[in-house]
């Protein structure tokens, strides 16, 4: 079943089309990827997907909801969770308290924060102020604060950037094991190809922001039009 349903999504900045037309659909448990070169379209996507811009033509589904034109606190609370290219915490706050304001965002009292910080495994540091975090166990305290909202769809931007390799394995780890327990649909736009066909089931593939590819980790390794503009001949 689908969760996010994408049709023939249009932004344009100027002459400059940094959308055009793009179309696919990731469902419940599915790890998606989402790749391309600088400037390929992926965080433009991003931010019309949870309400940040406004697309200028298209569709945007939640299990079958319009998404398009609703502000982004109003996107959050449908069920469309993001974490970003840097780790969105309160580094003046502990961890516990950074979750619990994720829960009154959403005006959630039935769940206790430390219900999330177990589910990312960070509950031994409840109490730590998140400034004290190495930058790893701060991208799980930002993945509990989206936990926290209950999403049905995830929006993983750049997850792993700045951290170490072992640190890119745990957290993508985290995330496939909250996607099957949870069905969680996940989509994740990453440069490292190791955690691109590591982790996803599925790829798509943008360039001038049109999809070039989809498929299977295998079948996106493979498409000559990718390995051109993307990947190298190597």
């Amino acid at each position: 079943m689908a969760i996010l349903s994408i049709r023939a999504l249009a932004k344009a900045y100027g002459g400059v089309k940094a959308l055009a037309g793009v179309s696919f659909d990731v469902a419940a448990g599915e790890i998606v990827a989402l790749i391309g070169p600088n400037g390929a379209g992926k965080t433009t996507l991003f931010n019309v997907l949870n309400g940040q811009l406004a697309a200028d033509s298209g569709e945007v589904l939640l299990e079958g909801t319009s998404l398009v034109g609703c502000a982004p606190h109003r996107v959050a609370r449908l069920g469309v969770g993001r974490t970003f290219q840097v780790a969105a915490t309160f580094g003046s706050m502990t961890a516990r308290e950074n979750v619990q304001v994720a829960l009154q965002a959403i005006h959630e009292r039935h769940y206790k924060a430390e219900t999330f910080l177990e589910r990312v495994g960070v509950t031994e540091r409840a109490d730590t102020p998140c400034a004290a975090f190495a930058y790893g166990e701060l991208k799980r305290v930002e993945l509990a604060m989206v936990l926290a909202q209950r999403p049905r769809l995830l929006l993983m931007d750049e997850p792993t950037a700045g951290m170490a390799p072992e640190e890119r394995g745990a957290l993508m780890t985290l995330a496939a094991e909250l996607a099957r327990s949870e069905n969680i649909a996940v989509l994740f736009s990453e440069h490292d190809m190791d955690v691109v066909f590591g982790f996803a089931q599925r790829v798509v593939a943008l360039h001038l922001g049109e999809v070039i590819a989809e498929g299977s980790p295998d079948e996106v390794r493979s498409n000559p039009r990718l390995r051109e503009v993307y990947l190298g001949d190597a």
